[in-house]
């Protein structure tokens, strides 16, 4: 538990200190799932392409067929691929998903990090006040213990104990009507 502005002031600058560096390696996680998914795209969107251009071709050389025993099988062919092809499509579109996700999660993160640069800044741009107010108190401190004030109250006891006062005390209650020094003694 901090007993001074400047233990304060150091602590909250720590734990914000902790929580950019986590922000940062959330960050980092969120950029490699990123570019993870990324690349899972690319190369599903690419292997959809081919069975797509497969299709073409084996549509285009069943056009061309005419023997029955080698259309049954350019059929069976084009029926497989299109099956790989709706299955790809389905791996395309999850990788959308993963991407857009990954894409959500580092937002999340930079905001996040930025938060706690921003807070981080703070708590070093107050730390530093508190400890040149510290430096300014502790200057203070040590003018006061100097001379002539160190010896101010020590001054101020004989000076109450000295004829000075007395001869004030009667010079007052001579010159001044007691009626009056009643009213200011109130």
């Amino acid at each position: 538990m901090p007993l001074t502005v400047v233990q304060f002031w150091e602590q909250e600058r720590d734990v914000y200190a902790q929580e950019q560096a986590a922000a940062q390696a959330d960050m980092a996680a969120a950029q490699t799932a990123r570019s993870t998914a990324k690349t899972a795209l690319t190369a599903d969107t690419a292997s959809f392409s081919n069975v797509s251009a497969q299709i073409q071709a084996a549509r285009a050389q069943l056009a061309t067929t005419a023997v029955p025993a080698d259309v049954s099988a350019l059929n069976t062919h084009i029926r497989d691929l299109i099956v790989q092809q709706r299955s790809l499509q389905g791996a395309v579109l999850d990788d959308h998903d993963d991407a857009a996700s990954a894409q959500a999660d580092l937002d999340s993160a930079a905001a996040t990090l930025a938060r706690a640069a921003a807070r981080l800044g703070n708590a070093e741009t107050q730390l530093a006040a508190a400890q040149a107010e510290e430096q300014q108190r502790a200057s203070i401190a040590t003018s006061l213990s100097t001379a002539p004030l160190d010896a101010l109250q020590t001054d101020a006891g004989a000076l109450l104990t000295s004829g000075t006062k007395t001869n004030a005390d009667s010079a007052v209650t001579t010159s001044i009507p007691a009626e009056l020094v009643a009213i200011a003694s109130l």
